[in-house]
């Protein structure tokens, strides 16, 4: 794989890394799409994030985008997870074509940087809560308030894309207790829908409450 150039430490290397073409400026249509989509979604969600245009993974399976996550008070040499997606695998090893994304984590690292920089281990939360939603504006909408319940220490997913019925077959298979539902009519009046799964009761909350009907009756 020619791309693993771009990781080489050697000094020798290191003229030919700095005069490589970025891949970001020669993407498929389709892929530079994927890319301005994917990014869009991070900062939707406020995660600061860095392009390094010399970043390759080990293995060759990966497709479109690989990744990194570093504690704040280290640099690249101290990486705690690293992944990316895979979408061509399955089909590899004689399965469906299948999308996925995974990656492999440093359990040791991430113990020490969560006790060096005194981040408390959260008990197991009760509360589990699915983000439905229909549409793609609804989507970034629910993409946002999953990224901030979990901020808020309420443990969520972010449902696949299906219709709302089959959304909540899924989080009765994942055994949540609640699910935030948006679609273009709550998203016209800026609100939501919480459904209390375990009461099948539902009440209608704005959009900058749904977090804190949750923390704040935890």
């Amino acid at each position: 794989n020619s791309l693993r150039l771009l990781d080489c430490k050697n000094d020798q290397c290191q003229p030919i890394i700095a005069a490589a073409p970025q891949s970001v400026n020669h993407l498929c249509d389709e892929c530079s799409a994927h890319w301005e989509a994917l990014k869009a979604y991070l900062d939707n969600v406020g995660l600061n994030f860095e392009i390094d245009h010399k970043l390759v993974r080990g293995l060759d399976y990966y497709t479109r985008t690989v990744f990194e996550i570093t504690p704040p008070v280290e640099g690249r040499t101290a990486t705690i997870v690293g992944g990316g997606r895979y979408d061509g695998l399955i089909e590899q090893l004689g399965g469906n074509s299948t999308p996925g994304i995974g990656y492999g984590m440093g359990i040791e690292r991430v113990i020490e940087n969560l006790k060096r920089q005194e981040v408390p281990v959260p008990e197991p939360e009760i509360v589990k809560v699915l983000v439905a939603y229909l549409g793609d504006l609804a989507k970034n909408e629910a993409l946002r308030l999953a990224s901030e319940l979990r901020q808020g220490g309420v443990t969520s997913i972010l449902s696949p894309s299906r219709g709302l019925r089959s959304q909540l077959r899924y989080a009765n298979a994942k055994n949540c207790t609640h699910a935030v539902i948006i679609g273009d009519d709550e998203l016209a009046k800026g609100v939501a829908m919480v459904r209390d799964l375990r009461q099948s009761e539902q009440s209608e909350v704005s959009l900058d409450s749904v977090v804190s009907s949750f923390t704040e009756n935890s």
